[in-house]
């Protein structure tokens, strides 16, 4: 259940990133400078999409890392505080 958690988590930032990209690579196509170049505008548009795909994946991964890495390791130290005040 935890592993399936943390896919869905890390696919939904990645969506969430992509499409955020995505927004602002079509502000960007919007801007006055680039309007009047039509000959690069898909060639425009396929370089700004791979690279908004390439963060969504880098942010997938930092967030897999933190999710698989960090949250047991608080998981843990709860643990160990709870057994303390067990004891106590």
């Amino acid at each position: 259940m935890r592993i399936a958690n943390m896919f869905a988590w890390v696919t939904v930032c990645a969506v969430v990133a992509l499409l955020v990209l995505v927004g602002l690579e079509a502000w960007f196509l919007k801007s006055e400078p680039y309007r009047t170049i039509w000959i690069n505008h898909w060639q425009w548009l396929t370089w700004l999409t791979l690279f908004a795909g390439a963060i969504a994946a880098t942010f997938a991964a930092l967030i897999a890392l933190v999710v698989k890495l960090i949250l047991p390791l608080n998981e843990r130290l709860d643990t160990k505080r709870d057994m303390k005040e067990d004891w106590a």
